[in-house]
């Protein structure tokens, strides 16, 4: 799945016409580093590695290592695929909004734009 970059920057323009938006700021950039951690998470599980039983017996501590690190791991017998070792996934912590109340401050030039050799990187 290849990954979407959406420029947040005319979100944040349009934030000078709205003052309300402001609170929305922060979430709004969390939001676009939360996505962007669960797809690089999701392209990374995609990985997976066979091995047969006897394999998977003697190297089955090496195995699990690489099931935590995200990889897929398929035991397969004669050939034949018939278990699967995967991490456990964790339930993420439910988000208190506004437990950073007073933690962060942003600068009013937060949204200003980018200079041009910043940019030009981004297309390189």
């Amino acid at each position: 799945m290849p990954l979407i970059y959406h420029d947040p920057r005319p979100l944040l323009k349009s934030m000078d016409e709205h003052p309300w938006l402001y609170d929305f700021r922060l979430d709004l950039v969390m939001a676009l580093v939360y996505n962007l951690t669960l797809t690089l998470k999701k392209e990374a599980a995609i990985m997976s590695v066979q091995v047969n039983i006897y394999e998977a017996k003697t190297k089955f501590s090496k195995l699990i290592n690489q099931a935590i690190a995200g990889e897929e791991i398929i035991i397969a017998k004669s050939g034949k695929p018939v278990a699967k070792l995967i991490p456990i996934e964790t339930a993420l912590k439910d988000r208190i909004p506004g437990s950073a109340k007073g933690k962060i401050t942003i600068t009013e030039d937060f949204d200003a734009p980018l200079p041009d050799d910043v940019l030009e990187s981004f297309y390189q």
